[in-house]
């Protein structure tokens, strides 16, 4: 078996192995023609140099002593195989929900169970909420307990609030008539040397207590639960390549063939399960990825994936000199600069 065929098998069956399913014979012969003639897709040499040159053009403070129109350099024509997996989870939840009781209809229907509804199966991220059936009833406001009335928050129940004296300032202390201020002091007859005045609480109105917010005063509520579902996407991706530098980033949108499979199992579910996982969603993508090799002080490699150019270790692409002659540059100019301001300040 030749390693074409390994590499070949090896893709397959990372594929299936992923995918939990078999590829169809049809997609499976379509990979394996595909592989099997990437040869016949290779760019010329003259495509080769005129990409490379274009795209080395537009660097800035590029090595001028490199020349891709007239270099020489191997290239072989590669595969790729990216695999991405996204997970659905979804979790759901019970929330209480009280309202003041008003003489509404109790509905009569069965207690509802939390994953009696089937799970979400879109692929993507979002939060629903539904009344749950059976969870309808009337009981005593758990806030007040049965009282109508709730201590009030402003005043903590004492029906007075107490506030800075505006004649003193909160310093209990204010200045004697005919004298230079803060020399002579004498205490604060409004607030009597407390630096606060007491007044009747606005909001209780001098009771201490305010009508209950949950039940409305009316000492019952009317009470039911939803049931919350939120659902979350989980990726990984997974790279299947005997180039050892590409990285799974560089791939481009456009692919040469593109397999799409979504499996859902049945989740084991008990009384106690808040969370599932749903579903899984596969995306098998092939690539054609150009391997480019050359010398310039030692072998250096590119690559060449659709329309983008992707240097291996690039630092020699770059003019040091030109950017030591810019680093000096600016920094005689912050020189020239502070002896300037220091000269206009003297």
């Amino acid at each position: 078996m030749s390693s074409l065929d390994l590499r070949i098998e090896d893709i397959l069956e990372t594929a299936v192995y992923e995918l939990d399913t078999v590829i169809s014979q049809e997609h499976a012969d379509q990979i394996v023609e595909l592989l099997r003639t990437k040869d016949k897709r290779k760019l010329d040499d003259r495509e080769i140099r005129s990409r490379l040159a274009l795209w080395y053009k537009e660097r800035t403070l590029r090595n001028r002593r490199i020349n891709f129109r007239k270099l020489d350099f191997d290239y072989t024509i590669e595969c790729a195989a990216k695999l991405e997996t996204v997970t659905l989870e979804e979790k759901r939840s019970i929330r209480r929900v009280d309202l003041p009781y008003c003489n509404q209809e109790i509905p009569t229907a069965p207690h509802e169970d939390l994953w009696a509804k089937a799970p979400l199966k879109d692929f993507r991220e979002e939060e629903i909420s539904w009344v749950r059936s059976g969870s309808h009833r009337v009981e005593d406001c758990h806030k007040c307990h049965r009282t109508g009335e709730v201590r009030c928050k402003r005043c903590n129940g004492s029906g007075d609030e107490e506030d800075r004296c505006m004649r003193c300032h909160g310093s209990g202390r204010i200045d004697k008539i005919g004298s230079t201020r803060g020399s002579e002091t004498r205490t604060c007859t409004r607030c009597r040397g407390r630096g606060t005045t007491t007044s009747r609480c606005n909001r209780c109105r001098g009771t201490g207590d305010v009508t209950c917010p949950t039940c409305d005063g009316e000492r019952i509520l009317f009470t039911y639960e939803e049931i919350v579902a939120k659902t979350d996407l989980q990726s990984e991706q997974k790279l299947v390549s005997n180039l050892e530098h590409l990285n799974v980033k560089w791939l481009p949108p456009s692919s040469l063939i593109k397999l799409d499979h979504s499996s859902f199992p049945t989740p084991e579910i008990t009384p106690e399960t808040t969370s599932i996982e749903v579903g899984k969603q596969y995306q098998l993508r092939f690539f054609d990825v150009h391997q480019i090799k050359f010398w310039h002080k030692e072998e250096r490699e590119i690559l060449l994936l659709d329309k983008e150019v992707y240097p291996i270790d690039g630092s020699y692409l770059r003019d040091w000199r030109s950017i030591i002659y810019l680093g000096v540059g600016l920094i005689s100019l912050v020189v020239v600069l502070y002896l300037l301001i220091n000269y206009l300040n003297s």
